[in-house]
């Protein structure tokens, strides 16, 4: 009897033990339900994944040129007064070698010299690198040289060179530079290049880089500021001076350096097209 109720008692324990897990999972129906609801988003994920070739750590792709081989003549009436080079400790906090910084003069304008004639172009290039943050120069100039943003603005800059009614949205910073300096407002302008596609912000290069239907990817920054060590233009005369030289200086960018994104995405569906055969 004494065995009989052992068996029973451990038939019973064995039940208890399966009622109780059911009983448990039933208590938890919301997670059994999200548990699998995002297990049928994975595997679907995946396959879709597969079947469209979807790249999710993408490949480098090079300049067309290298940027300091970018051709002065094309970017006439603005001269080249010097080209700085950044310190090899520095390159590492860029996180790019493939650069160019010129100090230029617009050599067009008649008469008295005047601050906005002069332009520091910034162009870097990254590419092949998973994960990369573009920086940006809001957060070098605030943090690396203590200056404020005093104002923030975004602004579509026309470039006929490209074509009826092309524009480029353009970032427009003005910076108060540190008390040390006289606390003046500095203007700086920048846009982004990013396979294919013009951007004014880092949100839009990190959208269009997580794109998973490409397998390569790159973004570009140009920036521009200007004035000399003396004397600063004022707001309204960079920005009209920045917009006069984005017109020239893009369409050289993108014909003779940048990467002609049109032909690497016919590349990409040829090769997705051959490899499904």
């Amino acid at each position: 009897m004494d065995l009989g109720r052992s068996d029973n008692a451990h038939g019973g324990r064995g039940g208890g033990l399966g009622g109780g897990m059911v009983g448990e999972l039933l208590a938890h129906r919301p997670f059994v339900v999200c548990a699998a609801l995002l297990l049928c988003f994975t595997i679907t994920f995946q396959l879709l994944g597969s079947l469209l070739k979807w790249q999710h750590r993408k490949l480098a792709l090079p300049l067309q040129k290298s940027l300091a081989v970018l051709d002065k003549q094309k970017l006439e009436p603005y001269h080249l007064l010097q080209a700085a080079q950044i310190k090899a400790e520095m390159l590492d906090e860029l996180g790019t070698d493939q650069y160019i910084q010129w100090y230029m003069r617009d050599a067009s304008q008649q008469g008295p010299e005047r601050p906005e004639d002069y332009i520091l172009l910034f162009v870097t290039y990254y590419t092949g690198k998973p994960d990369q943050v573009p920086h940006v120069p809001e957060e070098c100039y605030v943090g690396g040289a203590g200056f404020e943003v005093k104002d923030a603005s975004f602004l579509d800059v026309p470039v006929p060179a490209l074509g009826p009614g092309a524009v480029v949205p353009v970032q427009i910073l003005e910076l108060a530079t540190p008390a040390r300096h006289g606390g003046h407002s500095r203007i700086v302008m920048y846009t982004f290049h990013t396979n294919g596609q013009f951007c004014a912000h880092r949100r839009c290069v990190q959208e269009v880089l997580a794109d998973p239907a490409h397998k390569h990817a790159y973004f570009s920054k140009l920036e521009l500021t200007f004035g000399t060590p003396d004397r600063l233009p004022s707001k309204e005369e960079a920005i009209a001076s920045g917009q006069r030289f984005l017109q020239t200086v893009l369409p050289v960018l993108l014909s003779d350096h940048w990467p002609n994104w049109e032909q690497v995405v016919t590349a990409e569906r040829a090769g997705q097209t051959q490899s499904s055969h």
